[in-house]
């Protein structure tokens, strides 16, 4: 996995849920578990555009 990826979803848990959802594109159930939520970043990730993905990087200052 990307290291800057692995950046990018610390920030993500670190910003909360609605940051979380806005990167997945959908609600995340409330009885999700932390490893339920990273598992689907990391799916989301894999299927994500590029320039998409450079937003999110963008928007948290990760080089």
């Amino acid at each position: 996995m990307d290291k800057r990826f692995e950046e990018l979803k610390t920030e993500l848990f670190n910003w909360g849920n609605d940051y979380i959802e806005e990167f997945l594109g959908f609600e995340i159930d409330s009885n999700w578990e932390k490893d339920t939520i990273d598992n689907a970043m990391d799916e989301v990730y894999e299927q994500m555009p590029e320039e998409e993905l450079k937003e999110f990087y963008k928007k948290f200052l990760i080089d």
